[in-house]
């Protein structure tokens, strides 16, 4: 079978099913959000010795990414000393 994204699916002889896979983004602190994927469906077939097979079937999924929290911490070079006003401080 060929699926409208372009990827093929075959299904062995005595099996009823085949899979796809589709990559999707690796979590990723700083991009966050959901991803939806682009709706695919059957858009052809060939080979043979099958009865019969749907094509009108379709599917859509999201890929829900979780919210990963980011914690920023400041420290300064003086190690909380006062600094001269007019002097510079270093934070790392």
């Amino acid at each position: 079978m060929t699926l409208s994204n372009g990827q093929s699916i075959t299904i062995p002889v005595g099996s009823s099913t085949g899979t796809a896979s589709h990559t999707v983004r690796a979590d990723d602190i700083y991009t966050q959000g959901s991803e939806t994927l682009t709706t695919v469906g059957i858009s052809g077939t060939s080979g043979g010795n099958f009865e019969a097979v749907g094509t009108s079937g379709t599917v859509n999924n999201t890929v829900v990414d979780d919210a990963d929290s980011t914690t920023v911490v400041l420290s300064s070079a003086t190690n909380g000393a006062a600094v001269t006003e007019g002097g510079s401080i270093t934070y790392t």
